[in-house]
């Protein structure tokens, strides 16, 4: 009976101890959105990368970086930002329409006409 009472308090406080654990883990990660600077470490994370990869990337000077002692690596968060949106892909949609609508400028350009309308009536 002590026994199956000692196994119940052992599994009620596992659960305690996971739901800590939890709990720390969402305040950490609260705490890293808040920063601004960041950690090689941190912006891996927050890059989802890996540590080897952003050293790499410091190393070929291809991502923007502090190194304010001569040794340790810190980012700044917006830097980060600025350089994952530099290269933009454009989707597929936009780039269709835009190809179209320089085929159609190409068009008239060639036709020397000056719009849609006019090149419409030309054609007649």
């Amino acid at each position: 009976m002590e026994q199956q009472r000692n196994v119940r308090k052992g599994s009620r406080l596992q659960r305690q101890i996971e739901e800590l654990q939890k709990r720390m883990e969402a305040v950490e990660d609260i705490l890293d959105n808040a920063k601004e600077v960041l950690t090689v470490e941190e912006a891996s994370r927050f890059m989802d990368i890996a540590r080897s990869s952003l050293y790499k990337m410091t190393s070929d000077r291809s991502i923007p970086f502090y190194r304010p002692n001569g040794k340790m690596i810190y980012f700044e968060k917006s830097d980060i930002l600025a350089w994952i949106r530099q290269n933009r892909v454009v989707a597929i949609k936009k780039t269709t329409g835009l190809i179209r609508s320089l085929s159609l400028m190409m068009i008239l350009r060639r036709e020397n006409v000056s719009n849609l309308d006019e090149y419409n009536s030309k054609s007649k």
